[in-house]
């Protein structure tokens, strides 16, 4: 029997399996900080330049994503947790 993945392990799973890494940073930080901070520019930018070998400074060290991103998604399951829906109405197709 094939259970369903939850959104939060879908998004989880799409960010891990599809996203280079500069890219999995931002996603799993923005996720964490709800906002996009000038840290998270900063890091991301130095990122894709090692990922592009374009980078002449001291490469940044890389971060846990699958910890970040653990982090990130027992936050959303919080806010998820209490929403419900409870009446649709006015549905026209």
């Amino acid at each position: 029997m094939q259970t369903e993945k939850t959104f939060k392990q879908e998004l989880s799973e799409w960010i891990k399996t599809k996203l280079p890494y500069w890219k999995q940073y931002l996603a799993a930080s923005i996720l964490i900080e709800k906002k996009l901070t000038d840290i998270v520019i900063e890091n991301t930018y130095q990122y894709f330049l090692q990922e592009h070998t374009l980078s002449s400074s001291e490469l940044l060290e890389q971060v846990n994503i699958e910890m970040l991103l653990s982090e990130a998604i027992a936050d959303i399951g919080k806010q998820l947790d209490g929403l419900s829906l409870n009446k649709i109405s006015d549905f026209k197709n």
